[in-house]
């Protein structure tokens, strides 16, 4: 009897954990949802390195957080996040916004397409080796896809 009890709480608990993970997930594209609801449309009549200064601003205040995108170690997967970002996610962030409101896309689709167009190289999500983890190759990728 104590063996099934302990098996049953044992599933219980990663059951929980499961939903806490999808819980977090969908709290992080909510406020990236949010995040892009915000922005207004006529940004899109600026030269992008002045929207992209206008988006920029909209993460004042928003935590530096080291590694996040290395969230799930067993897959890579598009990590959305604009609640805490380190330096290439902040550039990352700005960029693919930026780019949005020029193209007047500002949706939560899009934003995924083309975050996985900057993120990876030749713009694929292929694994984790296919992402760009050097900001030198981050660059000399996005320079060759002509962003």
């Amino acid at each position: 009897m104590q063996k099934i009890l302990y098996l049953f709480s044992s599933f219980l608990l990663l059951l929980s954990l499961h939903v806490d993970v999808n819980a977090h997930d969908d709290y992080k594209k909510m406020k990236c949802k949010k995040k892009l609801a915000s922005f207004d449309a006529s940004l899109a009549k600026l030269p992008l390195n002045e929207v992209m200064v206008e988006v920029g601003k909209s993460f004042i205040g928003v935590p530096y957080v080291a590694g996040t995108l290395d969230e799930n170690p067993e897959r890579e997967e598009i990590v959305v996040n604009v609640t805490g970002l380190d330096c290439v996610t902040f550039v990352e962030n700005c960029l693919v916004i930026s780019r949005l409101l020029k193209e007047n896309k500002i949706d939560f689709d899009s934003y995924l397409k083309e975050l996985e167009k900057i993120r990876y190289r030749g713009g694929v999500n292929s694994g984790y080796a296919s992402r760009l983890h050097y900001f030198s190759d981050w660059i000399y990728d996005n320079q060759s896809k002509v962003l």
